[in-house]
């Protein structure tokens, strides 16, 4: 299909880097360049290739020569009908989802140094054992992966930990670069890391997760978390950025409330001079397995205390639900999590070590069993009885509606 193709990724994001790894890993594509029409992308590159709006592509693409792959996105069907409005013939589109495989996170250590009460590691009782992944075992999953999905999509270095408290971080991100997979990584920044190690590995992603600029308002969900220490990292990081790996695409996770919009100027405000993407991001409580137990009646009420402050009527969307097809959940079958430990959970919104453990070791099963078990699994058959992905995906939707109106505010 594209085996030695010369090619275009449309994307210039998450979804475009990781698609550029598979396209170069599995098929020895030659990249030519990437589009985005999002203009805070002009000045940058990725895998040495420049990024193009569509109007300055459509001027150098060769027909002849050259595929145009499209990278997945939730605009996708606006993006081809984009494409072939501007003169692309469909023979030369291939949509990535034709040929990208599952999706990986690999929790590097079970453990954080924050308690956000929105989150599992803080708010639930039957909590992860203790463990801390390392190099050898690491690697040895990577192999597994790629001998198991070799069209593998990207690999997540965290799910509920903080990856920085693993020493070792850096290490993780170098084999997966060295197989050509893109590594994303996520972080809460309050922490004494060592993160030049970190950046001179070249992550594809980092995104940093606050909740304010003040201390005020940051400490009331982060709990624990200094924002003057994740201010410092941040200009550290840039820093680092600049020095070591001009490609690291980094963004600023902006967790909204109904009490920290206040903030919301100062944080775009150092975003623009950091040059790093502000990204607004609707919090939700979990995990699944709490919702679920609401629902069955096991628990009679959630937390108000914490549910008060969300951005959005969690008790309303969960009175408004229908039952999901498996298949429509994309995290159910399209989404591995592999804990420090070595089980395999059900999915990256579940954290009960007992009942939502599909594996207690992940080299011993294959994907297409664990996708077999999820589909049996009585968290993910209640999960999906009750609806619940559709609050995953209207959050998701209202996180887009939210950036629009913050970003042009």
């Amino acid at each position: 299909m594209l085996n030695n193709k010369k090619c275009w990724i449309w994307g210039a994001k998450t979804g475009g880097i990781a698609t550029a790894n598979v396209v170069e890993r599995m098929f020895s594509a030659n990249i030519v360049g990437f589009i985005d029409n999002d203009l805070e992308f002009s000045s940058r590159t990725i895998l040495g290739k420049k990024i193009y709006s569509f109007v300055d592509f459509k001027d150098k693409f060769d027909a002849k020569e050259e595929v145009l792959v499209l990278a997945p996105s939730q605009f996708l069907s606006e993006i081809k009908e984009m494409a072939v409005a501007g003169g692309i013939d469909p023979v030369n589109i291939v949509d990535a989802y034709s040929f990208l495989g599952p999706s990986y996170e690999i929790d590097v250590v079970n453990s954080c140094n924050l308690k956000c009460p929105t989150c599992p590691q803080a708010n639930y009782p039957n909590a992860l054992n203790p463990a801390l992944m390392t190099v050898d075992r690491f690697k040895t999953y990577v192999d597994k992966i790629l001998s198991d999905t070799p069209n593998v999509y990207y690999i997540d270095l965290f799910c509920w930990s903080e990856p920085f408290l693993n020493t070792k971080l850096a290490e993780f991100v170098r084999i997966c670069k060295e197989r050509k997979i893109a590594c994303f990584l996520s972080s809460n920044f309050s922490h004494e890391a060592n993160l030049k190690d970190v950046v001179k590995q070249h992550p594809d992603y980092l995104r940093i997760s606050i909740s304010g600029y003040t201390q005020k308002i940051y400490g009331i969900d982060h709990v624990g978390g200094d924002i003057n220490l994740v201010k410092s990292n941040m200009y550290r990081l840039r820093s680092y950025i600049d020095r070591y790996s001009p490609e690291t695409y980094v963004e600023v996770a902006y967790h909204l409330y109904n009490y920290n919009k206040c903030d919301v100027d100062n944080v775009k405000r150092l975003c623009s001079e950091l040059n790093f993407k502000f990204a607004p991001f609707t919090v939700t409580l979990l995990p699944v397995e709490r919702l679920v137990d609401y629902k069955e009646g096991v628990i009679k009420e959630l937390p108000n205390d914490t549910i008060s402050r969300l951005a959005y009527d969690l008790n309303g969307a969960l009175n408004r639900l229908t039952p999901v097809d498996f298949e429509m959940c994309c995290v159910a079958k399209d989404m591995v999590t592999v804990l420090a430990d070595g089980k395999v959970l059900v999915c990256d919104y579940c954290f009960d070590k007992t009942r939502s453990v599909v594996s207690e070791d992940f080299l011993s099963v294959r994907f297409t069993d664990i996708v077999g078990r999820k589909r049996s699994n009585e968290v993910c058959l209640k999960c999906r009885k009750y609806g619940i992905p559709i609050v995953v995906n209207a959050i998701t939707d209202l996180q887009g509606k939210m950036r629009e109106r913050l970003e042009a505010d």
